[in-house]
């Protein structure tokens, strides 16, 4: 039995100074090198293929659309409005019944973000974060 072939896409940034690239998206400089190299890591995770397009769930969204709020025993997760998630998600049965998602999210101005989206109701911003998915400082 002969294994199906998959097919590989790689994505790669390339630069002269991969420190000065990382310190335009957020302040590693700031880290210790062990914990540089773990959040090296997120730039790596994986997407999952989105049914509606075929299309990998990596999406531009605008720094405005992201909040900081204060963290009210919610470590780990933050919220996204119900119209957001749903429209990010191809506005279809599968959108409406998602509870939340996991992210990756690197805003020059806020940080590097990592942890789940859960959906909330009646919140005036797209998405709020909270302190405990920052896992680098603002650039």
């Amino acid at each position: 039995h002969i294994p199906k072939a998959k097919k590989v896409i790689a994505y790669y940034v390339h630069t002269n100074n991969l420190r000065l690239h990382e310190e335009m998206l957020a302040d590693f400089g700031t880290l210790p090198p062990s914990k540089i190299w773990a959040r090296r890591g997120h730039f790596l995770s994986s997407a999952t293929k989105l049914k509606f397009n075929n299309e990998y769930g990596v999406k531009s969204i605008a720094a405005d659309d992201v909040v900081m709020i204060e963290d009210l025993g919610t470590v780990g997760c933050g919220f996204i409005s119900e119209q957001y998630l749903e429209a990010l998600l191809g506005n279809n049965t599968e959108a409406r019944r998602t509870l939340g998602i996991q992210v990756r999210i690197f805003i020059p101005t806020k940080g590097v973000f990592k942890g789940m989206l859960m959906r909330k109701q009646g919140i005036n911003s797209k998405i709020q974060l909270n302190e405990s998915l920052r896992k680098v400082l603002p650039s």
